[in-house]
């Protein structure tokens, strides 16, 4: 049930090897081995619709033990509520202050209690009932990696001519991955620090990648049924024109060599105001560089820059992008067709709502 708790601090999370849990076997099943507790994680805001899709479609997931998260950011007590109460298998969180997408998944990492942590945005939803159980297979068989993208389709969405659509092959090792559809270990991206909460919302997983580069881990593709994204509307363009120019150049003076970093600046500035060009964007996107900058300035000590190696390896590696399929026509939102098998009720006491006291 909701209720209300404490105020999270917002500090780097830390690995917590005695909250990672692994289930007993189902009974009936002679001989099954124990399988490790998987958390989906789905931060929300303002999209009842979608995000009630992407609950049913994890429901509905063949892999047990399932432990699911919901976090609902900056929006009206109520819609919590009535997920809460429409999805009892499922643990609601509110957030009455709005945090970011950011921190609302290192919340996810903080609150889960599998070893693996599948991140799913509140417009997609998973196309077939085996998603996990296929995702986890491949995961199990990759020791070495920290995060694995999973297949993503947008059958309702137009892209414009000369886009790259993902052209990786199963297990091939990436330059990045899709925030709203992989699978990680949790205990690595927590010995990482998780996402770097100052980015709020907007490529705060190419930040993250580029932190897994730096280390022994890898991130791959896996060879999964696809997650579908509706793509849905941009709420407020303008907001999301300011973060992408702001967040693009704070990462860039995090984790950038530098040898190229005052070059590659100046040629991501260039690209920024030209994108799209027309005049009533240029202050947004002025401001937007100007913050950037201004936050890379003052945070310097979180500077952390790839080796010249791993930036030069970075730099071949294929991008994890949305795969070609055909428009116009949407898989079924998968529902589950065996009652026996049920998510885990999480009843385990702790904080249930942040910021609210």
């Amino acid at each position: 049930m909701m209720a209300a708790g404490g105020t999270m601090t917002g500090k780097s999370v830390q690995a917590d090897d005695q909250a990672l849990q692994v289930a007993p076997a189902r009974p009936g099943r002679p001989g099954a081995e124990a399988r490790p507790i998987v958390t989906v994680v789905i931060p929300t805001r303002n999209r009842p619709d979608h995000v009630r899709q992407a609950i049913h479609a994890a429901l509905a997931q063949s892999y047990q033990p399932l432990e699911i998260l919901v976090y609902v950011d900056g929006t009206e007590r109520r819609v919590a509520d009535d997920l809460d109460r429409e999805f009892s298998e499922a643990r609601v969180v509110w957030s009455e202050t709005p945090v970011g997408v950011a921190e609302l998944r290192n919340r996810g990492l903080a609150d889960a209690r599998g070893s693996m942590v599948v991140n799913l945005d509140d417009d997609c939803y998973f196309s077939s009932h085996y998603v996990i159980e296929q995702a986890v297979a491949a995961m199990n068989e990759m020791p070495d990696t920290a995060v694995l993208g999973l297949p993503l389709i947008e059958p309702l969405r137009e892209r414009p001519p000369g886009f790259e659509f993902s052209k990786a092959a199963p297990s091939e090792r990436m330059q990045s991955f899709l925030g709203g559809a992989n699978l990680m270990r949790r205990n690595a991206v927590h010995a990482l620090g998780g996402y770097r909460s100052i980015l709020k919302i907007g490529h705060e997983e190419r930040d993250l990648a580029m932190r897994i580069h730096q280390t022994d881990w890898v991130i791959r593709y896996g060879a999964t049924d696809p997650v579908v994204h509706l793509a849905s509307e941009v709420r407020d363009q303008r907001r999301r024109t300011r973060n992408d120019a702001r967040n693009m150049l704070l990462i860039a003076m995090m984790n950038e060599p530098a040898q190229v970093l005052i070059p590659h600046m100046v040629v991501l500035c260039c690209n920024l105001l030209r994108y799209r060009f027309q005049f009533r964007d240029l202050p947004v996107k002025v401001k937007g560089i100007i913050e950037g900058v201004w936050l890379g300035c003052r945070h310097w000590n979180m500077r952390r820059p790839l080796s010249w190696k791993s930036w030069n390896l970075l730099s071949r590696m294929c991008k994890h992008t949305a795969e070609q399929c055909a428009s116009g026509r949407l898989p079924p939102v998968p529902v589950r067709v065996h009652p026996e098998v049920t998510s885990m009720h999480c009843s385990r006491p702790g904080i249930n709502a942040y910021g609210n006291n």
